[in-house]
């Protein structure tokens, strides 16, 4: 039987969930949806989706406003998955809490404000988001002006040695 002829899925499971933005994570502002992923969500798990009203859409205007989710879950964001992704070979401690600090530097754009960050020319950026959707550095945000020499003084070490 093809899909829609009364098979069920065996890949989803149909579940209610409670969710909340990041940004407002301090309020009690919750968004209740149903959604295809119970088989994957946990509860403190974090999920990517998008708001209704949010929809720009012309054909989503004229709908019954009470036929329309409050909230789509498009898929689960799992941060080891991203980790394992990045570097699979961190055997010590040390490099697991400088994956950890690159992470949140790529993610908060406060703690990054302090920070020169600079591009490098041999490496293309696609997007301000990696295939998982998780925050990257910006090209915009990167400084260009810094160039990496032989000579850390920049050619006059040079000649104060023969001097």
């Amino acid at each position: 039987q093809g899909a829609g002829a009364g098979t069920r899925s065996n890949k989803h499971t149909l579940a209610e969930a409670w969710v909340q933005k990041t940004s407002e994570m301090n309020t009690f502002q919750q968004y209740h949806c149903r959604t295809h992923l119970g088989h994957l969500l946990n509860v403190g798990d974090l999920g990517m989706g998008f708001l209704a009203n949010c929809n720009l859409n012309d054909e989503y205007i004229n709908m019954n406003q009470h036929h329309i989710p409050d909230v789509v879950l498009i898929k689960k964001y799992d941060r080891t998955k991203r980790q394992r992704r990045r570097n699979e070979g961190m055997d010590t401690d040390d490099e697991r809490q400088y994956q950890d600090f690159l992470e949140d530097l790529e993610e908060d754009e406060l703690l990054r404000k302090n920070i020169n960050i600079y591009r490098n020319a041999n490496v293309p950026v696609e997007s301000d988001t990696d295939e998982e959707g998780a925050p990257r550095i910006s090209l915009a945000e990167m400084l260009e002006d810094l160039h990496i020499s032989q000579d850390a003084t920049g050619g006059d070490g040079a000649e104060m040695l023969t001097e």
